[in-house]
């Protein structure tokens, strides 16, 4: 089943170039004073803002040497994880755009915009300037972490489809490999090919984690009867970090597995999987963590609402022995931090702050 509508537009407004008379970048520092620049606003010696506005959906250059993110109203931006050789190329986003998945080799994206009358879904081909809107009934949808396919959900209960479906990143040899009665999925399409599968979070429904192979069609439990389940998992797909609480979204817990549900280690901490990046040798996680776990809150079901408000620690977990070391604390609650993701040598970390939209660097060593 084709799951892209049958238009294939030029698209007039993105694409990166280099700015006549620009140099190469010089290699981006990791530790040291923060670069100046219009971009960089210190907040103090460890701690900057490195964006000019608000921003969506960072991630590593392909290379992994640089901070790739767009603009929440145009643009998208190259720079150091220190906020270093700022560049800007062009893209025009819609309205109400909500966030973006990168392809692997980071020549597409998937952009999620957000109206009144729901989600809409767009693929842009950054290698060949087109834009083509996803098919309504297309509900939940990742790339393949390590190749140039995606998974998605299809829902259209008025046709009687709902289905896990593999296809082309342009929509074509879409291949429906699992019929569901599921209605609320998320899915994310592993290093390896395999799709994980669960429901929608919430600290008032137990959820499952599935693991599904499109070449056999067998799903198999990863995790099973889980409340206020969320889930991040390593870029290698080995290792999984997820959160669990008790009924009514309390005594919120992380915890850390193999991607088959094995070798379960609780990790000590209060906070949500989206709030961490993985090491670059996957052997521990920067986690966002609030200093006093607000009492009041049902996890994660308000902290989506943005009812959080905390002043938060950056602490550093081994995910096999659960080993802590607390690296930074944040000046005040103005910040809660998302989107986390480490540089190459893991000495410095970027992320979004929810409370103003902007992107921000903290050095990780002295």
């Amino acid at each position: 089943m084709v799951i892209l509508v049958a238009i294939g537009v030029a698209v007039y407004y993105f694409f990166f170039y280099t700015k006549p008379g620009e140099q190469p970048s010089a290699p981006q520092q990791q530790v040291g004073e923060f670069p100046t620049g219009e971009n960089v606003a210190v907040i103090q010696e460890r701690l900057a803002r490195i964006s000019t506005g608000e921003v969506v959906s960072p991630t590593s250059s392909a290379d992994g040497t640089k901070v790739l993110y767009l603009g929440k109203q145009r643009g998208i931006y190259e720079s150091g994880f220190d906020g270093a050789d700022l560049k800007e190329k062009p893209f025009a986003a819609q309205q109400n755009l909500h966030n973006v998945l990168w392809s692997a080799d980071r020549n597409g994206i998937i952009a999620t915009y957000t109206n009144a009358d729901g989600r809409k879904l767009f693929y842009y081909d950054l290698s060949q300037t087109t834009a083509t809107p996803y098919a309504p009934d297309v509900r939940w949808v990742s790339f393949e972490k390590n190749g140039a396919g995606i998974a998605y959900h299809q829902l259209d209960e008025l046709a009687g489809v709902n289905a896990i479906a593999v296809a082309r990143a342009d929509g074509s040899s879409a291949q429906t490999v699992f019929p569901t009665r599921l209605k609320d999925v998320r899915l994310e399409f592993l290093a390896g090919g395999t799709i994980a599968l669960w429901t929608a979070p919430s600290g008032f429904v137990e959820s499952t984690l599935w693991s599904l192979d499109p070449a056999t069609r067998k799903l198999s439990p990863v995790l099973a009867n889980i409340t206020g389940l969320t889930i991040a998992w390593s870029p290698d797909g080995e290792v999984l970090l997820y959160s669990q609480t008790a009924g009514g979204g309390k005594n919120l817990s992380l915890y850390a597995a193999a991607k088959d549900g094995t070798n379960v280690q609780q990790l000590g901490i209060a906070t949500l999987p989206e709030k961490c990046a993985f090491a670059n040798d996957a052997t521990s996680v920067v986690c966002a963590v609030p200093k006093t776990l607000p009492a009041d809150l049902v996890w994660p079901d308000d902290y989506y609402k943005k009812l959080y408000t905390a002043t938060e620690e950056l602490w550093q977990i081994n995910v096999r022995t659960g080993a802590q070391n607390k690296l930074f604390e944040f000046p005040s609650s103005s910040f809660d931090a998302t989107d986390l993701l480490l540089s190459p040598d893991d000495a410095a970390l970027v992320f979004v702050n929810r409370k103003d939209g902007y992107l921000y660097s903290v050095k990780l060593t002295e």
